[in-house]
């Protein structure tokens, strides 16, 4: 760990001319400076009478410009694996310099996570790809470290990242037909120091799908099924978070929201897990602000979907296979989530029960890892 008593790596007589001041405070606390052909960012870290030290590391323009833009924390800014330190007097000359890497870097060198330039209330982006992604989900814990973490943790996590990611953001419909086998996301680089896994824009591999489907496919409805499940869902998370702030979330709002209790279950912290807070973000939306779960906030959730999974529940969704022998049909709804419905002969019969109809029903609901079960108390033919 560096200490102000370490002998320099070597000397310089080098004038220091700020190109953009992004901060300043009885002079240039933070600030940029071209090095040769390098762009570099300044960070004041320790002062004395005569002279100041700065933290310097690797900048490029874009991440400059979120920082500027209130989008990415000064710490994001920051991160590098390697540094320098530089002894500027008060005239911003180099005099001295050291160079070490981010494990030799005393941790009150860094500012707070999630702050920039301004006094926020919402923490921001604290790498720029979490900034820039069209969603991302950053875990949060004492066994998340910079350099590295266990192999069990990372492969659960990006395992259960994958589940959510899945059932916040289904793959779109074209009529009754599902994009399923085509649609994949782009990750970016994860980030250490937590985990941070973000999620690009979606992609469709055009030529999996049948020439039929193929020729109604359009990218805006892919832009659009995304933009109203991020939107849906930051919604839906927001009340159940704004209620499980104050106390227990109760049964009938889990019942409400057991969809969105769901996709989040797997994922929010509990205690003695390695993780101890989540962070959802949209990146580039500012519509929806970044929402924190903690080990309290998890618990709740956990029990609230406890709750929910073996109420009552009401399912809207298309017929997708009959047996009329057995008294069971199948439905999928709207997140591709299949239900097994037990009922009768009779009823199926009756109630006009068809593969591709639209139907309603309501009974007592069963969680399974494959199929849901619900014993159907009512059913409702909607077309």
């Amino acid at each position: 760990m560096w200490n102000s008593d370490a002998k320099a790596d070597g000397e310089l007589a080098t004038q220091i001319t700020p190109v953009d001041v992004l901060y300043y405070y009885d002079g240039p606390t933070l600030f940029t400076a071209t090095l040769g052909f390098t762009d570099f960012l300044f960070h004041k870290v320790e002062e004395t009478d005569s002279s100041d030290i700065f933290l310097v590391a690797e900048a490029t323009a874009p991440t400059v410009e979120a920082v500027k833009q209130g989008r990415l924390s000064v710490w994001g800014a920051l991160q590098h694996p390697s540094y320098h330190l530089l002894e500027l007097d008060k005239n911003l000359v180099a005099r001295r310099y050291w160079s070490l890497d981010a494990k030799s870097l005393p941790p009150d060198f860094l500012p707070r996570r999630g702050y920039g330039l301004a006094t926020n209330e919402t923490q921001l982006a604290d790498s720029v790809d979490q900034a820039n992604s069209f969603f991302s989900i950053k875990y949060t814990g004492k066994e998340l470290g910079a350099q590295r973490l266990p192999f069990s943790l990372f492969k659960g996590l990006v395992n259960d990242t994958y589940d959510a990611v899945r059932k916040i953001f289904p793959a779109p419909m074209i009529g009754d037909k599902s994009l399923q086998r085509a649609f994949d996301f782009e990750v970016l680089e994860p980030s250490f120091g937590s985990l941070i896994i973000a999620i690009d824009e979606a992609t469709v591999d055009t030529a999996a799908l049948k020439k039929d489907i193929r020729e109604k496919f359009k990218d805006d409805l892919v832009r659009d099924s995304l933009d109203v499940n991020r939107r849906s869902f930051f919604e839906n998370l927001n009340e159940i978070i704004a209620t499980a702030s104050v106390g227990e979330i109760p049964a009938h709002m889990a019942i409400q929201h057991f969809i969105t209790l769901d996709q989040v279950n797997d994922i929010v912290p509990s205690g003695g897990e390695g993780v101890e807070r989540v962070e959802f973000r949209a990146g580039r939306s500012d519509e929806e602000k970044p929402i924190l779960v903690d080990d309290q906030l998890g618990e709740r959730i956990r029990r609230a979907h406890r709750i929910a999974e073996t109420s009552e529940r009401q399912i809207t969704g298309v017929v997708v296979e009959v047996n009329a022998e057995s008294g069971t049909f199948i439905i999928k709804d709207f997140h591709h989530r299949q239900t097994t419905c037990v009922t009768s002969a009779d009823e199926i019969d009756e109630s006009r029960i068809a593969i591709n109809r639209r139907v309603q029903v309501k009974g007592d609901f069963q969680k399974r890892q494959r199929r849901d079960k619900l014993q159907v108390r009512s059913l409702r033919v909607l077309e």
